[in-house]
């Protein structure tokens, strides 16, 4: 076997390992809150987060009603585990604080299910990974926390993966977080670093960010070929390369504006 795909395979199983370990610790630090009685008027929504966390299990179906994205059964255990305790402990939290209103019970819970089916959603397009759902529930959970505090959630989305980060941003619960644009420019940074060879397009969707020059510039530097081909698209996007306060940058400006550049 290549010595690559070994180191692969050691990297894949030392991940799921220590998944499994930290699993284990989240379980074992938050016991299982008591869930008090529900209101009729919100009965509904809990219905449907239960509903939700059932369609994440039945996205890899199997005899033992476990969420499977992996080959080991005690992982997906504990991925299962964390995931239905998680959720339990979220709801119970909801109903049982009472120095919350009654709209911002509803708004919690309804982050909740926003959570589990954007999850899904992702899960099913390929835009997140099963093994990621563990840190998930841990970075909403301190993503409310912070909410709660109306404090920024960006620090959370930086230091989470981007498919996690963008299921935080566009959680129901967090849209009005007063972090929420600086939390969407670390996703954008993210997107880039993930996909250097789609900076421009990504630059062209997201054009008022603080760092768009300074991106445009990256490019010139490694491809001047694909600042010279966007230049001559006439867009908002050629416009913004345009006047761009960068030698390399006017240097192939120039040259795109000389007749058959």
């Amino acid at each position: 076997m290549p010595l690559f795909l070994m180191n692969m395979r050691v990297a894949q199983k030392f991940y799921l390992s220590v998944l499994c370990l930290l699993s284990v610790m989240v379980l074992q630090a938050q016991p299982e809150l008591t869930m008090p009685a529900i209101p009729h008027m919100r009965q509904l929504i809990h219905d449907n987060i239960k509903k939700a966390e059932q369609n994440i299990i039945n996205l890899t179906p199997n005899k033992d009603q476990l969420f499977a994205p992996t080959n080991d059964i005690d992982v997906n255990l504990q991925i299962t585990q964390m995931l239905q305790s998680t959720v339990h402990n979220m709801r119970a939290s909801v109903e049982l604080d009472s120095t919350i209103s009654n709209n911002d019970k509803y708004k919690w819970l309804r982050g909740i299910y926003s959570l589990l089916e954007n999850f899904t959603t992702a899960y099913k397009a390929g835009l997140i990974k099963g093994i990621m759902l563990g840190d998930l529930m841990i970075a909403y959970e301190n993503a409310i926390a912070l909410e709660k505090n109306h404090a920024s959630i960006a620090p959370v989305v930086n230091d989470n993966d981007l498919a996690i980060g963008n299921l935080l941003v566009n959680n129901f619960a967090l849209q009005n977080n007063e972090g929420i644009n600086d939390a969407k420019n670390i996703l954008i940074l993210k997107n880039c670093r993930q996909n250097p060879d789609n900076i421009l397009n990504i630059v062209g969707n997201n054009l008022n960010v603080p760092f768009a020059d300074s991106l445009i510039v990256l490019v010139a530097h490694r491809s001047p070929d694909m600042i010279y081909d966007y230049l001559g698209a006439g867009n908002e996007l050629s416009q913004k390369i345009k006047k761009v306060n960068d030698p390399l940058v006017q240097t192939i400006y120039q040259i795109e504006k000389l007749p058959g550049g």
